[in-house]
């Protein structure tokens, strides 16, 4: 998805982890059409990491590696370069390519080699933060097979919404960075020149936090966000790795005490009303949509007399038929 909305959202991501480890004043290795540098950096090009930086041994207090892990290239040459060029106790800061490890990875720098290339160089990794969960080296996008094409424009077309923009990025602050990095698209890596290596501290899922809960229905007041929760969870929440029922998990956070309040103040200001367990429906309407448009659009191409589109909403109604099933049987206090 390179050029798309994601990939833009994905790259300010990555900038800003960047800034936040490396600051002021640190040494920025620029390849062509890598990362932004963070602000006030010093770049120095490095167009080809075979040949050596001009910079001395030990001459920075802090690197930043801007390069992309899935574009070609020496990685391990440039790594070697990071670490040299960093004191002994130094920062160095990198992005690996997410995803399984192993021979065969989408991205060419994953973060077993990185770990693996940095440690032959003398630095010891001492932070990974997960990001990019729609990254092309995830296995959700890897795993998509077929469906790739469609699952991605669907995608795109919901990025479209500034209030789904803002919606990816909060959950790209605030979930993404709890998860394993073998589950997202990228990682960001703090390594220490001559450090012991120590064990990333892992974020807690805030699933359990009112402050996050409010947040989350307040964002679900937007239709185009309930469309994009019904699309994750649909793509990404039903992959068999993940036991996650989102409606549930809706319709509890909605009935703590005062979860409503900032879902409520969204709700007046489009002129809706707002209750308890009304986002979980919300969700399993837009589900049914969803399902019965990708349904139709499956059968399309044995349809030559147009006649599919016609059951659109008879699809609709039975999709949730089944589904108000499974609301009555788990969730009867609603």
């Amino acid at each position: 998805m390179s050029g798309s909305r994601w990939s833009r959202l994905a790259d300010a991501r990555a900038a800003a982890l960047l800034a936040a480890r490396a600051g002021r004043g640190a040494l920025a290795v620029a390849p062509p059409d890598g990362f932004v540098a963070p602000p006030g950096a010093r770049p120095v090009a490095c167009a080809d990491p075979s040949r050596p930086l001009d910079v001395p041994d030990g001459g920075a207090d802090v690197v930043a590696d801007l390069a992309r892990p899935e574009d070609p290239g020496d990685h391990a040459a440039r790594l070697r370069e990071c670490v040299r060029v960093c004191r002994p106790g130094g920062t160095i800061v990198a992005v690996a390519g997410g995803g399984p490890p192993g021979p065969g990875a989408l991205a060419p720098r994953d973060l077993a080699r990185t770990t693996a290339c940095l440690a032959e160089a003398g630095a010891a990794v001492v932070e990974v933060v997960p990001f990019d969960v729609f990254g092309a080296a995830s296995p959700w996008r890897q795993g998509l097979g077929p469906e790739a094409p469609a699952v991605l424009a669907e995608l795109e077309d919901l990025l479209a919404h500034a209030a789904v923009r803002r919606a990816a990025r909060f959950l790209e602050a605030t979930v993404v960075p709890a998860l394993p990095p073998s589950a997202t698209g990228r990682a960001l890596v703090v390594a220490r020149r001559g450090g012991a290596p120590a064990p990333s501290p892992r974020r807690a899922l805030p699933l359990d936090d009112p402050r996050f809960g409010a947040r989350v229905l307040a964002l679900l007041q937007d239709d185009a966000v309930v469309r994009f929760a019904a699309f994750l969870d649909a793509t990404v929440l039903s992959l068999p790795a993940v036991a996650f029922d989102l409606p549930a998990w809706l319709a509890a956070a909605s009935a703590r005490p005062d979860a409503g309040a900032a879902a409520r103040a969204a709700a007046d200001r489009r002129g809706r009303e707002w209750y308890p367990g009304l986002d979980a429906r919300r969700l399993v309407e837009a589900a049914c949509v969803r399902l019965a448009r990708r349904a139709l659009a499956a059968v399309a191409p044995l349809d030559p007399d147009g006649i599919a589109p016609t059951l659109e909403y008879h699809l609709v109604e039975a999709v949730g038929r089944e589904l108000d099933r499974h609301l009555e049987a788990t969730w009867t206090g609603l």
